[in-house]
């Protein structure tokens, strides 16, 4: 619309825009359209159909609990341990040097081969894993899994899931990966490698997804949740 062409540079994308009129409506302290006088006389398209609306703010979603059986609620779904479950985000916290990157690339190996050993976790589901390393090379990242592999007798053919490797590896050092950029109003939104992540993922049936270190993809403040 005239107001992505006018005010936004580079204009915004959808989830951009999404969030940027959920803040908008959330954090005002003004009514919407108080400010608007300026803009009477003006044509506009009708843009609504392109545009997720917004939930009345009435409507918070809340419902009187139905009667229902504690065995028809889905089970989480883990793959590795008590840590790591599909759906859900995990974090791996440490002081620097204390062996995060290399218990990660074991971690990653035991899900792809299925071995409990590994990190001493069990492997509930094997799984694709993508590695990505915004500090490392790719020849550092295969030094590790090479000892890892070594250390606990793990071939590639044991690497293999419905006949291809199941270990991706991306590296940030031949092109810098961004999950998040801030947005005009200051806040922090999704950049546009979290689609292209997603879809990469989507299309090689990739189950973990591992980012190392997460607070180098993004520009917020690394201890804000």
């Amino acid at each position: 619309g005239h107001w992505n062409e006018t005010k936004a540079h580079e204009p915004w994308d959808t989830p951009e825009l999404r969030d940027i009129v959920r803040n908008a409506y959330t954090y005002g302290t003004a009514l919407p359209g108080k400010d608007s006088r300026a803009m009477a006389g003006q044509e506009f398209t009708d843009e609504s159909a392109n545009i997720a609306c917004l939930a009345p703010a009435d409507d918070l979603g809340i419902s009187r609990v139905v009667p229902f059986e504690g065995k028809d609620i889905p089970a989480r779904r883990w793959i590795l341990g008590k840590y790591l479950a599909r759906g859900f985000a995990s974090a791996l916290v440490s002081p620097p040097g204390t062996g995060k990157t290399t218990f990660l690339a074991a971690a990653a190996i035991a899900i792809v081969a299925g071995r409990d050993d590994v990190v001493a976790m069990q492997v509930h589901e094997r799984t694709r894993v993508l590695i990505w390393n915004q500090e490392d090379d790719e020849d550092e990242l295969k030094r590790r899994i090479a000892a890892t592999m070594s250390a606990f007798g793990i071939t590639w053919d044991t690497l293999n899931i419905d006949g291809e490797i199941g270990l991706f590896l991306g590296s940030g050092v031949r092109r810098a990966l961004q999950m998040a950029k801030r947005s005009g109003t200051g806040g922090i939104v999704a950049a546009k490698d979290v689609p292209l992540i997603q879809k990469y993922c989507a299309a090689n049936k990739i189950g973990v997804v591992i980012f190392d270190p997460f607070v180098e993809l993004h520009p917020a403040e690394e201890n804000n949740n």
